[in-house]
């Protein structure tokens, strides 16, 4: 087994061919031509395809509780955001559009668009790549709720570095739960596990949905945001107890 070491939770282990790639404040955040939409359409089918591939073959993918969303959406035709766990390097690119019964759309980090093939190609299949600005940031947020108001899922990682194959959760602030609060709309969690395979050294990969989380209306902006990150955290801590197996062994680094 291999092992890793780190010195805190906001340390990265993958990073992509062009690290410093960036948005700029007047990056158009929706796509509204006419070919642009055909195209994206078009990529996202084959996204998807290549993506059901690769659970498949690759990863084993099963899904438990993808009922959850699937009721949510029947019942109510309203977008809602989901919070995981950042732990698969191209799984959590494509595994989303598998679980959901909604065009996905990703909240990430600008590198992402430096990774080779697959970068260019993220914003047209639902990448909302995140701006170093403070006018991008508040264009990009403008974006968010449009996407989620749609009756889109929104997709975030709060961990947000990949530690691939880690078995635990990661703490993360009330930050991004403000958008949900802000939306009026629930949160999901879809927690990825790992268990053993014969005859394969990597780990089959289960998703837990758990959901729709919703804060009491009684409570402020904060206390809700507060709120909800306590809700994703015990529903994924729970679910990441799930894990049977270890992949990659990380270790803190003794200073």
């Amino acid at each position: 087994m291999k092992t890793v070491y780190y010195n805190d939770y906001s340390d990265n282990f993958v990073e992509t061919k062009n690290q410093s790639k960036s948005v700029p404040d007047s990056y158009q955040f929706i796509k509204t031509g006419p070919f642009t939409k055909l195209a994206g359409a078009i990529l996202f089918c084959i996204f998807k395809f290549i993506g059901r591939i690769y659970a498949i073959f690759v990863l084993g993918l099963r899904v438990e509780g993808k009922y959850k969303l699937k009721n949510y959406r029947k019942s109510t035709k309203s977008g809602y955001y989901i919070y995981a766990n950042h732990v698969l390097t191209y799984g959590d690119v494509y595994n989303p559009a598998l679980y959901n019964p909604v065009h996905p759309y990703y909240i990430c980090d600008s590198s992402n668009l430096g990774i080779p093939i697959l970068g260019p190609i993220l914003p047209l299949v639902g990448a909302l790549p995140i701006p170093d600005s403070i006018r991008g940031k508040k264009r990009l947020f403008d974006a968010i709720s449009t996407r989620a108001k749609e009756g889109n899922a929104i997709i975030i990682y709060p961990e947000a570095h990949v530690w691939p194959y880690y078995t635990k959760i990661r703490p993360y602030d009330t930050t991004s739960f403000a958008f949900p609060v802000r939306d009026n709309l629930p949160i999901f969690t879809a927690t990825t596990t790992f268990t053993s395979r014969r005859f394969r050294k990597k780990p089959r990969v289960t998703i837990y949905i758990d959901g729709p989380f919703s804060a009491p209306e009684e409570l402020n902006k904060h206390e809700k945001s507060t709120y909800l990150r306590d809700k994703a955290l015990r529903s994924m801590g729970q679910n990441s107890g799930r894990s049977t197996a270890k992949y990659i062994n990380y270790k803190k680094r003794e200073n």
